[in-house]
């Protein structure tokens, strides 16, 4: 809100820019003439808050008020404006487009799972310059009611994870210049949850499943481990009943090795060094930017394993794959 001052036989115009009082001074003119300037600022920072104009960069916001919105630049011309922010439909494009060569598919497809549920809940036009902390809040509360696993509401850390992708997205775009200032989720509250169960053995299992729910059951057994007698015993009925010959080598190089799924299926013929006793892992998530491997040691039981698998292999690159054609398939 802009307002007249007259001082002495001069009239300024008072107004509040981001919570400082700012000024400018009209002049000598007659009282019609100062109200007609004033009525200028004061719709100059009503089109600046609702995002339609954008304060130039590097201009001051009383050199811009008082030439109308076309403050000079350093030699005299015209200042040139900042670009106009995104809405968060076009934010998202924008960071994917320039990350896709960077991060892996499936880091990619995490990032568009969380912005449909972003640009659904607040819309494919948001200004994501205004974004605010009661904005974030509203959508972590509309998202708390959600359905997800095992009949339960979204679990906190899905609704945390998803506004770590838009926090992410946001402090690349200050970067360049495209949003204003910091993330505002300073303050951010996310509903309560419950620990997940510690890990524990069949019997420790067993003895909580009496009078548990069904979703408190399946959270127990995804907490059971396995003793190292019921490992073996797990090993020696998969190549009975497994399907695909390559399950047992990829089981058992989990359980002895600890590689994750996604170090497995990148494992390639060449990563196996029998006459070493040892098998590398291409890792994933050690390092960022670059991709990385670890050797480890063969024990004596899974060095049999792959010895076997490797002299029946199908051929190919891939060191746990199917034949050329697998019936039943699609």
């Amino acid at each position: 809100m802009a307002s007249l001052q007259l001082r002495g036989k001069s009239y300024a115009c008072v107004f509040c820019w981001h919570g400082k009082r700012k000024w400018i001074t009209i002049g000598k003119v007659t009282e019609a003439e100062a109200r007609t300037k004033g009525a200028q600022v004061e719709y100059l920072l009503m089109r600046l808050e609702q995002g339609v104009i954008e304060l130039p960069r590097g201009s001051e916001i009383v050199d811009f008020v008082r030439h109308d919105g076309k403050p000079p630049g350093p030699r005299g011309e015209l200042a040139v404006p900042s670009p106009a922010a995104p809405p968060l439909g076009g934010l998202r494009d924008l960071y994917q487009q320039t990350h896709a060569s960077s991060l892996e598919e499936r880091t990619l497809d995490g990032i568009r799972l969380h912005f449909k549920h972003l640009a659904s809940s607040l819309g494919e036009r948001f200004p994501i310059a205004e974004l605010s902390l009661p904005d974030l809040q509203g959508y972590v509360e509309r998202r708390s009611k959600a359905r997800g696993h095992r009949g339960r509401t979204l679990s906190p850390a899905t609704i945390k994870k998803e506004i770590i992708a838009l926090r992410t997205a946001w402090n690349w775009a200050a970067k360049t210049g495209l949003v204003p200032g910091k993330f505002p989720n300073e303050g951010l509250r996310y509903p309560k949850h419950d620990e997940k169960p510690p890990f524990q053995t069949r019997e420790q299992v067993e003895r909580q499943l009496p009078g548990a729910t069904e979703a408190e059951r399946a959270d127990l057994w995804d907490s059971f481990y396995p003793t190292l007698p019921e490992v073996e015993e797990i090993l020696g009925i998969i190549p009975e009943g497994a399907l695909h010959p390559w399950v047992h080598p990829m089981v058992c190089t989990a359980a002895h090795r600890g590689a994750r799924r996604s170090e497995l299926v990148r494992m390639r013929v060449t990563d196996v060094d029998l006459a070493l006793g040892i098998v590398r892992i291409r890792e994933k998530k050690r390092a960022r930017g670059r991709r990385t491997t670890r050797d480890v040691p063969l024990s004596p039981i899974l060095a049999g394993v792959l010895k076997d698998w490797l002299a029946r292999h199908p051929g190919g690159p891939a060191l746990l794959c199917h034949e050329g054609e697998v019936g039943r398939s699609r």
